[in-house]
């Protein structure tokens, strides 16, 4: 018998508790895009990230805080809080790389010679590591902002392609029927 009670007490515990957690997290994110929001003014302030790589940035944080919105309306599913996450440590990487790209630095040159490891530096991949650069075939999963209207008309969105914008000055061509990049264009 008491074993009975013993269980049903534990239960009741831990059905009060996890909409607690539950709510502990959905603070954890909103705290974790405010402070993007405050890393990306802070690079923007002191000309660490520059007009051009900040446009870009400021869209992804738009969307993002809309999604957070939008998903937080019913609650977050684990799914929903799950893909936040990942779509703020993407963030999180392209605000920590705008800053470090060397455009403003004094000996800066746009692809951050001598503020990333010389092996990186040569392959003039704007210092990502191997494996973080996007290359053709890659499978694209919604990671970037739609291409500026400076670019024209040449990179609209049609029915058969996607065109994407990162923050390091490259449009990525997507083929809509299989999701894959079929070609990049640096644009800088």
């Amino acid at each position: 018998m008491n074993k009975i009670f013993l269980t049903m007490a534990g239960i009741a515990a831990l059905s009060a508790a996890a909409p607690a957690l539950a709510q502990s997290a959905d603070a954890n994110i909103n705290a974790r895009i405010q402070n993007l929001q405050v890393q990306l003014q802070a690079g923007v302030q002191n000309r660490t990230i520059t007009r051009n790589e900040a446009g870009p940035l400021r869209e992804q944080l738009r969307a993002l805080s809309q999604l957070e919105r939008q998903y937080s309306r019913d609650g977050l599913s684990r799914g929903e809080r799950d893909q936040l996450q990942q779509r703020i440590r993407m963030l999180n990487q392209s605000i920590r790389m705008a800053s470090r790209n060397g455009d403003t630095r004094p000996g800066g040159n746009g692809n951050a010679q001598g503020f990333c490891p010389p092996g990186l530096a040569k392959k003039n991949n704007r210092c990502l590591p191997p494996g973080q650069a996007w290359k053709m075939g890659d499978r694209y999963n919604d990671n970037f902002a739609r291409v500026p209207d400076r670019f024209g008309t040449r990179y609209r969105d049609t029915n058969r392609y996607l065109y994407r914008y990162d923050n390091q000055g490259r449009i990525y061509q997507v083929d809509r029927g299989t999701g894959r990049i079929i070609r990049i264009s640096n644009v800088r």
